[in-house]
């Protein structure tokens, strides 16, 4: 090892106390790459997938800090050289790197505040997606919605600076409360028996999602907690109404945040069979009235001479 360092010194020009801050830096880094692998693999544990990315995520962050202190102090005598270092180079940085230190601020601002976490379902700047993954500079969404239907995925994958966070508001569909209000709206014609229509569709609406009752007060328990939420009732509801072509009868239910397609293609798959045994309920269709003018004018006339 005394040959390897005296080599190093004459030809690289690396003193010997060089030799021994580069060999202490890579003994640091081994050392924090092997505490951070038994302590991931000794905290995962069974937990569930969320959890382990959580703690997996934490521990990298804490080490990668404190393997920034310890070569920091390896390679700069004394804390104030340290601190001097980094005001200078901070203070030289700043403005190229604005952005990249508003994405770090802004990563700091979602750990601690927990506006959102991994797979929330958001909605941010127009974009809507889970979160799949948050970094020091960027989270990242499994898009939804755009050109498909029923808040699907689209399969893409985007990308989002965490300064987003200071400028837009994050609209959260899951922090909380996994549950979202749907409106799903049935249009029958005026000759059909609305009352029987509306009696139908409140003996689907409880038959078949009752089963979400005890979640649901358990949920809103949980969010009542957290936030400062009236709710007077998780029950569902219908609304009816006149329209232009017919009785408009408008369901309002609770259903998963994720499941909205789903949900909405259940109640309506029920709706269709409950309908079609009865002959005094028919849909609506879009209706269309003509009216010619000479024959209008003809009707008027006959009306002044009677």
């Amino acid at each position: 090892s005394k040959n390897v360092g005296n080599w190093l010194e004459t030809t690289a020009g690396f003193s010997v106390q060089t030799q021994a801050k580069f060999f202490t830096t890579l003994l640091i880094i081994l050392i924090l790459f092997i505490v951070r692998l038994i302590i991931v693999r000794v905290s995962f544990g069974k937990r569930e997938l969320n959890k382990k990315y959580e703690i997996r995520k934490t521990v990298t962050y804490i080490v990668i800090f404190t393997g920034v202190v310890l070569i920091s102090r390896t390679w700069f005598e004394g804390f104030q050289q340290i601190l001097t270092f980094l005001g200078l180079l901070s203070a030289g940085l700043a403005f190229a790197l604005k952005d990249a230190i508003a994405n770090l601020a802004g990563w700091f601002y979602i750990v601690v505040q927990h506006d959102l976490r991994i797979g929330d379902r958001i909605e941010i700047n127009g974009l809507r997606g889970d979160v799949a993954d948050i970094g020091v500079f960027e989270f990242t969404l499994l898009e939804i919605g755009n050109w498909v239907d029923g808040d699907q995925s689209t399969g893409r994958i985007t990308n989002i600076p965490n300064g987003l966070v200071f400028r837009k508001p994050i609209q959260n569909y899951t922090r909380g409360f996994d549950f979202i209000w749907l409106e799903q709206r049935v249009i029958i014609t005026f000759e059909s028996n609305w009352e029987k229509a509306r009696g139908l569709l409140v003996q689907i609406l409880k038959s078949d999602l009752e089963s979400n009752s005890a979640e649901l007060l358990s949920q809103v328990k949980k969010a009542q907690n957290q936030f400062l939420i009236h709710v007077q009732s998780v029950e569902p509801a219908i609304y009816t109404s006149i329209v232009d072509n017919g009785v408009e009868l408008s369901l309002r239910y609770l259903c998963h945040a994720k499941q909205r397609r789903k949900t909405e293609d259940f109640v309506s798959r029920k709706i269709l069979k409950e309908f079609n045994k009865y002959a005094d309920i028919e849909f609506a269709d879009p209706t269309t009235r003509f009216f010619r003018a000479a024959q209008i004018t003809d009707q008027n006339n006959q009306v002044e001479k009677q």
